[in-house]
């Protein structure tokens, strides 16, 4: 009989393998679509065995779109300026990942060694992140159905086959969610998470509001009371953010935090610097160098490019415009209408279910979350199934909607809204009819949450058993699944997905 966090990690385990099944059915059964699109060079020189051949055969269809940098730069470094907008701890991993299983799998070349570092961390992280995530909800949402009703979502969520294929997404939501399991938790090393997290993807920096927001919560729980009289009789020690015990001391903390968190973003950049932004030999082999791609292929130390000359170089901003037409509006045109339409959803769900929850609760608007809703004078919820304490995720999750509506490809915002905010699976978690059954009329159960049938289950949950489904199911349900399904045949045959 399994609990709710082992049913989430074997579930987590069990979808996995199913996206790993469905890219490879999708991959044999249908051509790859020429995208026109960069694809790393390989050694013209290099052997392949039959196990290398079983290994693309069994794993290519992950090796698609961007998952082409990633690889690239593990096996070889930033050898064009281009692949600096991908950012390095996902595919050092892979490349020291590599170092150990080429003492075990000999037989293998290294670009079928790189494929197998990469699905394994992938794996690995995404299982992690699925229990973490559990632990998360738990805590936040203070509903144990509820919480696993979200881990289980989040194993099927719309970006699914971009947690397994060779890009950073599942990588970054452990980090992710491990941050915010340490803001709720008032860990004072919340930097470690951070820091790695910025070095994993650019809106890592998103995730220093967390430790800023619990600075300023307790500032303002402090003021507060002694300004306005709704609040003179708020009867509460302040929580003093990482284990300080004076203001003055959570502001120096802070202050540590954010440098702590920032310092390897700032190394990461002075090391971009000064691999393009100087002249010196570097040592690329020939078919790397002389490798022909859809745009010119800038190799280190040969030519300064223009972000050199910045008053602040930093190279992310000016590749993404130059290559990718990255920036703010841009890609409102009538002609991206269907990419928009397909990154549509995820936005509408959190921006509609964020401004629902602001207007519910607007004693935690006004006070930027800082007291809890037994204050005087607070208005009840209008919506009982998620937490009044969730108001800092969805502040974090309006940011990312406006970043993307602003400045990114709109079809992108589904993998990066679900890697980096838990409001998608919370929100549609508490909109499912699926209610825990009390065996105990006077208690809730440590196992109410799921079907009686499906404790001794590692696979089977509250949504294969139902028997009927509310319109909220269907809907739900079916743009998860779909998107899972068709974004595993798209992505791994080379076809645009989000």
């Amino acid at each position: 009989m399994y609990g709710p966090r082992e049913k989430v990690f074997w579930f987590a385990v069990t979808s996995r393998l199913v996206v790993i099944s469905l890219q490879f059915i999708f991959n044999r059964i249908f051509p790859d679509h020429d995208a026109h699109v960069f694809n790393s060079p390989l050694d013209p020189e290099m052997k392949t065995s039959i196990y290398d051949s079983t290994v693309e055969y069994l794993f290519g269809g992950f090796l698609r779109w961007d998952a082409q940098y990633f690889i690239h730069i593990a096996k070889y470094g930033y050898t064009y300026e281009k692949t600096l907008a991908f950012y390095p701890l996902y595919p050092l991993c892979i490349r020291c990942l590599s170092v150990v299983l080429r003492v075990v799998f000999f037989s293998l070349n290294d670009h079928s060694i790189a494929i197998l570092a990469a699905l394994l961390i992938n794996f690995v992280c995404f299982v992690k992140s699925a229990t973490v995530f559990y632990d998360l909800s738990k805590i936040v949402l203070k509903d144990t159905a509820l919480a696993y009703k979200a881990a289980i979502l989040y194993c099927i969520n719309p970006a699914s086959i971009f947690f397994s294929a060779f890009y950073s997404e599942a990588m970054f939501a452990w980090l992710s969610f491990n941050i915010m399991l340490a803001y709720v938790n008032n860990n004072p090393y919340i930097y470690l998470p951070i820091g790695l997290s910025i070095l994993v993807r650019s809106n890592g920096l998103i995730n220093l509001g967390y430790p800023v927001y619990s600075f300023v919560r307790c500032l303002i729980r402090t003021v507060l009371p002694k300004v306005s009289r709704n609040y003179q009789n708020f009867q509460a020690e302040p929580i003093f953010p990482f284990g300080c015990r004076t203001m003055l001391g959570s502001f120096l903390w802070l202050s540590n935090v954010v440098f702590l968190s920032i310092v390897p973003y700032i190394l990461h950049q002075l090391y971009n610097y000064s691999l393009y932004c100087t002249y010196h030999e570097v040592t690329i082999p020939d078919y790397v160098l002389n490798h022909s791609d859809e745009d010119v292929l800038l190799i280190p130390g040969t030519v300064i490019p223009p972000w050199c000359k910045d008053s602040i170089p930093v190279a992310y901003s000016y590749i993404q415009a130059e290559y990718w037409n990255v920036g703010f509006m841009r890609y409102w045109i009538f002609k991206n209408l269907p990419n928009i339409l397909l990154g549509f959803p995820s936005l509408y769900l959190i921006l509609c279910q964020s401004f629902k929850y602001l207007s519910e609760h607007r004693i935690q608007l006004y006070t930027l979350g800082s007291f809890s809703t037994d204050v005087r004078n607070c208005e009840k919820s209008k919506n009982k199934k998620l937490s009044p304490d969730i108001f800092v995720f969805v502040v974090h999750g309006i940011c990312l909607v406006l970043i993307c509506l602003g400045f990114v490809h709109l079809e992108v915002s589904t993998r990066l809204l679900c890697s980096a905010s838990p409001l998608l699976y919370w929100c549609c978690a508490s909109k499912l009819s699926y209610k825990s059954e009390r065996r105990n009329e006077n208690a809730m159960n440590a196992m109410d949450f799921e079907y009686p049938e499906n404790l001794n289950s590692k696979w089977r949950v509250f949504f294969l058993s139902q028997t009927t489904h509310s319109k909220n199911d269907i809907i739900i349900l079916s743009y998860y699944l779909a998107y899972t399904g068709i974004g595993c045949g798209m992505f791994s045959n080379n076809l645009p997905w989000t």
